[in-house]
């Protein structure tokens, strides 16, 4: 490859390199939460699961409005274009009826993707609470065991909520809203349905990124602290921390996204 080419592509391949580093999940901590569980008193156990318990009551309704409103309106979109699709009456000319089509077809599978996506990786802080309630915590080792769980579904919570505001998700919209908008450039369709094409996926999913959870990303940096803190006599934190605000920036492909958490 010619030298002129390889620096060409230099400065794309470090910005891809730089957000893909800069939106990765951040390493762990030094504390392990779930090395000490078997060592702690009752009371220490009953401490922890008051903490993490706390923080999913917290949070479970806006989890779930999220969630299940997300769901229920690209769900909608995807029935709603598909039945579109299939229903399409005839139009004054074949060409307008062969456009219609490819627009109800696009918009179906969008719709539909973003709904699979969204139903095998489910929100974790939406569910969390209901299945902690579920498990009994009348002996020490069924609130030992209880926590175990409940350290575990906080992880999933931090871990589904870093990859819901990643790179990659910014990328996929941006890259749904070039490829179909391209293709429908190509099939001559109309400027507006071309405007359309490229601006409304990116509003859809920066939306879907913009009001997504993200405290359990910070709950869990938080307890891990905690963890294993107190097991050799240390005083232990306070159960009620002073609330304040938290904000994050999140590099995208070409922006960058400040959010601020109350």
């Amino acid at each position: 490859m010619p030298k002129n080419a390889l620096s060409r592509l230099a400065m794309p391949i470090a910005m891809v390199l730089l957000i893909a580093f800069a939106t990765a999940p951040p390493r762990a901590l030094a504390n392990d939460p779930y090395e000490c569980i078997d060592d702690l008193s009752e009371y220490e156990i009953d401490y922890r699961l008051r903490w993490i318990e706390r923080h999913f009551a917290e949070h479970e309704r806006y989890s779930k409005i999220w969630w299940w409103g997300w769901l229920s309106v690209m769900g909608a979109a995807a029935i709603s274009h598909a039945v579109a699709f299939f229903a399409i009456p005839d139009q004054p000319t074949q060409n307008e009826y062969r456009m219609l089509r490819e627009r109800m077809f696009i918009n179906a599978v969008g719709a539909t993707f973003t709904t699979g996506q969204m139903s095998i990786l489910a929100m974790t802080s939406a569910h969390a609470p209901r299945k902690l309630r579920k498990m009994p915590a009348n002996t020490v080792e069924e609130k030992r065991t209880k926590l175990h769980r409940a350290v575990t579904l906080l992880e999933r919570s931090s871990e589904r909520q870093i990859l819901g505001k990643g790179a990659h998700a910014h990328a996929a919209g941006i890259g749904w809203a070039i490829g179909t908008g391209t293709y429908l450039t190509v099939r001559d369709h109309d400027a507006l349905t071309l405007a359309q094409a490229f601006v409304l996926p990116l509003v859809v999913v920066q939306g879907r990124i913009f009001t997504q959870p993200r405290a359990a990303i910070r709950a869990y940096e938080q307890y891990r602290v905690i963890g294993c803190f107190g097991r050799e006599g240390f005083a232990l934190p306070p159960l009620r921390t002073v609330k304040r605000a938290d904000w994050d920036i999140t590099p995208g492909l070409g922006s960058l996204f400040f959010t601020v958490n109350f």
